[in-house]
């Protein structure tokens, strides 16, 4: 798998690949947290996730992870959810 970190000014982006043979297997619930572990051990700002509404399986994965819905977005033509992760809600 990957985890892909888009740091910004004021917030930062997360992307998580999974090769198809692993799915399932709640990796990326893993990925996402603990790679923020080390994300929030040098910023202060807050993570988000842009998963599509459809994706149901992203969806658990990251509310897992301790993710929060935030808010909606349309992002190339599709709708997406927003989903926010803050230094406060990782356990070190």
């Amino acid at each position: 798998g990957i985890v892909r970190y888009e740091i910004k000014e004021k917030e930062t982006v997360i992307g998580i690949l999974i090769n198809k043979k692993y799915r399932g297997q709640k990796l990326a619930e893993s990925f996402s947290y603990e790679s923020a572990k080390l994300y929030f051990e040098t910023s202060n700002n807050p993570v988000f996730a842009y998963i599509k509404e459809e994706n149901i399986a992203s969806i658990k994965s990251f509310e897992n992870a301790r993710y929060k819905y935030d808010r909606t977005e349309e992002v190339k033509g599709f709708k997406s959810l927003l989903y926010k992760l803050e230094q406060r809600d990782v356990r070190k």
